[in-house]
């Protein structure tokens, strides 16, 4: 059976408060040196790190931004396809009419106008045609 280890690995203060300053933050950390070196009979056997929990927060909130953005982006380039192989389906559905229309006289542009969307009227173009 082993024995139990009295070592202490790591030890997180916190100052109480809602946004500590870091003024604050380096206050605690020098009384945690002092009481340290006091409990250690003054040789360093430790170590004091000011470590931030800001950047484990910012370093997560940045791969949960890189993943929304993958996934947008990843919609879009789906959605692209989609939309290309609805207008490819058109187009291939509407071969014979093409084919009729080309051989009655009808011009490239006009065959391209079939296909392209048209756009409502506005009251100011129907009242200066009127």
């Amino acid at each position: 059976m082993t024995e139990p280890s009295h070592q202490i690995q790591a030890l997180f203060l916190r100052a109480r408060g809602v946004a500590p300053a870091e003024s604050a933050m380096r206050a605690l950390a020098g009384m945690a040196d002092a009481i340290l070196m006091r409990r250690h009979g003054g040789v360093r056997t430790f170590e004091v790190e000011d470590r931030n929990g800001n950047n484990q927060e910012k370093s997560i909130l940045m791969i949960i931004q890189v993943l929304l953005m993958a996934t947008g982006l990843m919609s879009l380039f789906v959605g692209g396809i989609n939309i290309m192989n609805i207008m490819l389906v058109t187009v291939t559905e509407r071969t014979r009419e093409i084919g009729i229309r080309r051989a009655i006289g009808a011009t490239p542009r006009a065959i391209m106008l079939q296909f392209a969307p048209r756009r409502p009227r506005s009251r100011c173009s129907a009242a200066r045609s009127a």
